[in-house]
């Protein structure tokens, strides 16, 4: 049942990665923070982490989503999570990739915290930086804020909202 979750968890935790509450320094030759949102949903299927925890069990997730900036996106995020009861759980390092329509690259990192349900789905909130990528991303900065349930077959539906600052004349495709 925990690794459906943590599975879970991973992909809902990939997802508000692409939302913050604080919007980080702007960088380079970017326009004025615009508002960012969207959705992002995990299909459940298994992803083998690559990241390294000092604490915590690695973890990841990809998936799709939609966002206004980005159009139709995939996302990959690898996390460590801590177990912090039998129905609480945080990530305090993790990252998250995602490839926007055009192919243009948007990179961030995320902080998340989750509560098991008893009827075994998670609800969790995540808190995103961005900063860089490549093409309009390169220099770009924001944050956003997701929210979101991972259910017991390990799929999960998020939703974000924040603010993403980016060269839009700088376009990869």
């Amino acid at each position: 049942m925990r690794t459906t979750h943590v599975r879970s968890f991973a992909a809902l935790l990939a997802a508000v990665l692409m939302v913050g509450v604080a919007t980080p320094a702007m960088a380079g030759n970017v326009d004025k923070p615009r508002p960012f949102h969207g959705i992002y949903v995990d299909p459940g299927v298994p992803v083998e982490p690559t990241i390294s925890c000092t604490a915590g069990i690695p973890s990841a997730g990809a998936g799709t989503g939609h966002a206004n900036h980005l159009g139709d996106y995939t996302w990959h995020a690898e996390f460590c999570i801590e177990f912090l009861d039998a129905t609480h759980v945080r990530v305090n390092v993790g990252w998250v990739t995602v490839a926007a329509a055009n192919g243009d690259l948007l990179n961030g990192t995320m902080t998340a915290q989750g509560e098991f349900l008893p009827d075994g789905s998670m609800v969790n909130t995540q808190d995103l930086a961005y900063e860089g990528g490549t093409g309009r991303f390169e220099h770009a900065v924001g944050a956003a804020s997701a929210v979101g349930v991972i259910y017991p077959d390990g799929s999960s539906y998020n939703e974000f909202e924040g603010t993403l600052a980016f060269d839009a004349s700088d376009r990869s495709g």
